[in-house]
């Protein structure tokens, strides 16, 4: 799960709900959040927490490219979606 993959790169990369809340500019409550599944960050977060953790936003999100286009929404209507010549496009709905 998305939300499980977060707090695993988290650990994996040695650093505290703290330490990352004060890198990405939030809270250490949101970032428990994020990990437990209550709320989702926001594309730049999960950018930010990505560069941080040294993690694809694919692993993260566990999307895995093995068709032409992919097309995928999560629960707030953000839509990654990756075209033929390999351009993927990351919206909000």
């Amino acid at each position: 799960m998305f939300y499980e993959n977060l707090k695993k790169a988290r650990k994996k990369a040695g650093l505290s709900q703290e330490k990352i809340a004060e890198i990405v500019n939030t809270s250490r409550s949101n970032i428990s959040k994020y990990e437990n599944g209550k709320l989702e960050p926001n594309l730049e977060t999960l950018k930010k927490l990505c560069e941080e953790y040294d993690v694809s936003a694919d692993e993260i999100l566990e999307i895995k490219i093995n068709k032409k286009n992919v097309n995928i929404t999560n629960k707030n209507n953000i839509s990654i979606k990756q075209r033929d010549n390999g351009i993927i496009n990351i919206k909000n709905k």
